[in-house]
């Protein structure tokens, strides 16, 4: 049972359902903040050229990239 004391300000709970809330909260917040950066860099790359952003990435990433790009073509 969950209480509210107005008093305090205070919720009385379930601590794991409280602690669950707040981490689905926080997968929520990693999920648009994903989103935010894959629009930026989907952005960046049709205004300023692939090759220029490519050449912005690290090595590891550019192979990553690479690798998936080799991938998809791979299983037309």
């Amino acid at each position: 049972m969950h209480t509210y004391d107005r008093g305090t300000n205070e919720f009385y709970g379930d601590e794991d359902e409280v602690e669950m809330s707040a981490a689905e909260e926080q997968h929520a917040q990693e999920q648009a903040h994903e989103h935010f950066v894959a629009v930026e860099f989907s952005e960046l790359l049709l205004n300023s050229g692939p090759t220029y952003m490519l050449n912005k990435l690290t090595k590891d990433a550019k192979e990553e990239l690479f690798m998936a790009i080799n991938e998809i073509q791979g299983a037309k």
